[in-house]
């Protein structure tokens, strides 16, 4: 075995690392790391999982010949598709508004159910700065 200096590790834990590489083959690399962590307690002082000491310790014991990893694949990542503009709500028919807002009477609505409810969702997903979420649910 070839000499890997790794601060806090000594012979036997890297050897114990070695059997679980070849104990479980097909697991993804980050689950192994998760698993040796879990296995070995190899954790921060604030208790969460050393996964990426542990990711680079594979990763140096598998350039130096100590262990076989499962090839790294590639992630796919799926554009997400663009919302239909015709289910969209339509408010082409709406009124032309124009003035000032002082020139307007402002009175504020619940909606609870129904189309009304699908025209809002529609409306603040489209126009609202801060974005879209759901408030009424159909």
């Amino acid at each position: 075995m070839a000499n890997i200096n790794i601060a806090g590790m000594d012979h036997a834990k890297i050897q114990e690392i070695i059997t679980y590489t070849e104990y479980y083959p097909n697991l993804s690399r980050r689950t192994l790391a998760n698993t040796i962590c879990e296995n070995l307690e190899w954790k921060t002082p604030a208790g969460s999982l050393k996964v990426n000491s542990c990711l680079s310790l594979l990763d140096k014991l598998e350039k130096q010949g100590e262990v076989k990893l499962k090839p790294l694949e590639k992630r796919l990542h799926k554009p997400k598709l663009p919302k239909k503009e015709e289910n969209l709500f339509d408010i082409t028919d709406k009124a032309d508004i124009k003035g000032s807002v002082k020139d307007y009477q402002v009175f504020l609505k619940q909606i609870t159910e129904g189309d009304q409810c699908e025209e809002r969702n529609d409306l603040v997903q489209r126009y609202h700065y801060l974005g879209y979420k759901r408030l009424c649910h159909r």
